[in-house]
């Protein structure tokens, strides 16, 4: 599904197969969750916005592939969205230099193995003032790239099982949340 509107548009909470936003322009994400089972690819000039308090969550079964030259997500604050990995395979992220995203959570599917993938090193930010964080029942591979935790935001608070693997890069928790946050590297 390619979607090239005029002017800026509200993507429809539903089931899609690859979807592309491919104009320049500001797309929101429908509160709930929008349904992808292939890849999301985001073209230059692309913006994006989840619904106020953080209630719009991209399930993605493929890869996600950003190619803007500034960052096409909204800052952290009540606008951030969820980016929830399933499938139980492996998948890529990747972002254009300079680009450092802010997410309300990254959550992982028992099985899957999510890996950065950039050109350069990224900061990879997640958590609120409502909450949010990383929820990893499989592998996430910050490679040499950086992960933060802000706001309220939690690591696996409900004890889930997924681990990180990091070659280079840090992983930093400035959160404020009630919450445990529950850390489990892969062996390297």
């Amino acid at each position: 599904m390619n979607f090239s509107p005029g002017a800026n548009i509200t993507i429809p909470n539903g089931m899609y197969g690859n979807l592309n936003l491919v104009s320049a322009n500001q797309y929101a994400i429908g509160a709930s969750n929008t349904t992808i089972q292939g890849n999301l690819n985001v073209s230059n000039g692309v913006t994006t916005t989840g619904a106020a308090t953080n209630l719009s969550r991209l399930v993605v079964a493929g890869n996600v592939t950003f190619s803007n030259s500034s960052n096409p997500l909204p800052p952290t604050g009540a606008n951030q969205y969820a980016i929830v990995f399933t499938g139980g395979k492996t998948h890529t992220m990747s972002f254009n230099t300079p680009v450092d995203p802010n997410f309300f959570s990254i959550q992982t599917d028992v099985g899957d193995v999510v890996n950065f993938v950039n050109s350069g090193v990224h900061t990879y930010t997640v958590g609120s003032n409502q909450g949010g964080g990383i929820v990893n029942k499989g592998v996430i591979n910050i490679g040499s790239n950086n992960l933060v935790v802000n706001g309220r935001g939690s690591v696996n608070a409900n004890n889930e099982t997924g681990s990180f693997s990091v070659n280079g890069g840090s992983i930093t928790i400035n959160s404020t949340a009630t919450l445990n946050s529950n850390l489990n590297f892969d062996a390297d």
